[in-house]
This record gives structure tokens, C-alpha cells and sequence, in this order.
């Protein structure tokens, strides 16, 4: 909606509000296919690289990974990344307003000031779940080379032999993970926000005399 009044001969007064929903009002989310569609990493070393079981000619030596569908169940996609969503979700949507004055001036002269705003809400978030506890990290604004040789050293393998996948070692940074067995996991929640502020300005010399010209500054 907006408003326009001229309470001045010289002088109008414009405002305005808008709400937008995000997709046009559709919450829209790609599927995720964990286990029927299934992407095959090169693993090119399983010991930290003192020996190398994929080359450029070979890059997938144990083969392509097949699909197992929904019998895979909790060793889907191990050591693999994940991401889901709740099966209810919140839309959306911005709101934007703004108000201002404009003013005619001599010579053709016209001067407006808007200040001009929005706020997003409910803004989709990519929230990551499987992350080393903070507890184990620096907290040193300088780097610290005690903390990264304690989280970067390695350890034999827990997970070896339950999937090709999994390599000799595993550094102590991913033992401590919530879920050490996958990659990165991921979660999509409508949580985000955000804030817009200006003042925008112009001035504009109407079309007059064969020319015209506009500044504008925000």
C-alpha cells in the first residue's frame, strides 16, 4: 500500500509498506534423496598419504558406490555429508517501508529525501550440526599451534572396515564430533533475519531548456 499527499503546493509527503513472502507465497524446498542418490568421492589415499590407492588414471579403483535406497538405514551415507529439514516449515517473508518529502524548487528544481527500510524474517539458515564441541577450540586471537597439533593428531581408524570408505586414521578434531561416523551435517530452520537502513536522496533538474539531469546519493 502506499500514500501520497501534498500538504504544500510546492510539497508532497510519500510513504509506503509491502510485505513479500518468500517463492511467492509457495515454501518451496528441493528434495533430499539420501541413499537414492548417491555420489561416489575419490578417495585417493586411506593413510594420510604415505601410499596412494587412486591415480589420475584410476581415480575410482574400488568402483562406483550404488544406491541402496531405504535399505541402507542408519550406515547411509557414511562418512558422507547429510542435510535435512523439518517436515513443518515456517514461510518467509520481508516487510519494506518508507517515507519521505519532496519539494519543488526554482528553476525546475526538484529535491527529495526517503528514508527507505526492511526487515527479514524467518530467513532459511543452513545450521551445522556436526561440528568439533567449542569447548576443544582456541579461543587465542593469535594462532595457536598447541590446540591445532592437539585437535590434528591422528588415531587409528575406529570406523575402518565397516564401509570402503573410511581411511587408516581419523584426526582427533573429527573423534570428537557428534556424529565422528559422517561428514558435515546439516540442518535447514527458518531462524535467520535481517535489517536494512538508508537515506536515499536525489536531485533532479526536470527537463527544461532542452536538458535534464539527476544526482542521487544513498
Amino acid at each position: 500500500m502506499g500514500l501520497a499527499f501534498q500538504f504544500r503546493p510546492r510539497t508532497v509527503f510519500r510513504a509506503g509498506y509491502g510485505i513479500f513472502f518468500d517463492t511467492l507465497g509457495v515454501n518451496k524446498t528441493d528434495s533430499i534423496q539420501t541413499g537414492f542418490s548417491q555420489s561416489t568421492p575419490v578417495q585417493a589415499s586411506l593413510d594420510n598419504g604415505l601410499s596412494f590407492i587412486a591415480t589420475n588414471a584410476n581415480p575410482l579403483p574400488n568402483g562406483l558406490i550404488e544406491p541402496r535406497g531405504a535399505s541402507g538405514g542408519l550406515s547411509t551415507n557414511l562418512n558422507q555429508n547429510l542435510s535435512f529439514f523439518e517436515r513443518t516449515r515456517k514461510h518467509s517473508y520481508v516487510q519494506r517501508w518508507s517515507f519521505g518529502l519532496q519539494q519543488m524548487l526554482p528553476a525546475q528544481f526538484l529535491a527529495e529525501a526517503t528514508y527507505v527500510a526492511s526487515r527479514g524474517t524467518r530467513l532459511g539458515v543452513a545450521r551445522e550440526l556436526n561440528v568439533t564441541p567449542a569447548q576443544y577450540l582456541s579461543t587465542s586471537p593469535v594462532r595457536d599451534q598447541r590446540t591445532i597439533d592437539f585437535l590434528s593428531q591422528t588415531f587409528p581408524n575406529p570406523f575402518q572396515g565397516t564401509n570402503p570408505i573410511y581411511g587408516a586414521n581419523i584426526s582427533r578434531a573429527n573423534l570428537l564430533r557428534p556424529y565422528p561416523q559422517f561428514g558435515s551435517v546439516t540442518y535447514s530452520e527458518p531462524s535467520g533475519y535481517s535489517w536494512y537502513h538508508s537515506l536515499q536522496t536525489r536531485l533532479e533538474k526536470r527537463f527544461s531548456k532542452s536538458y535534464t539531469f539527476q544526482i542521487s546519493y544513498t
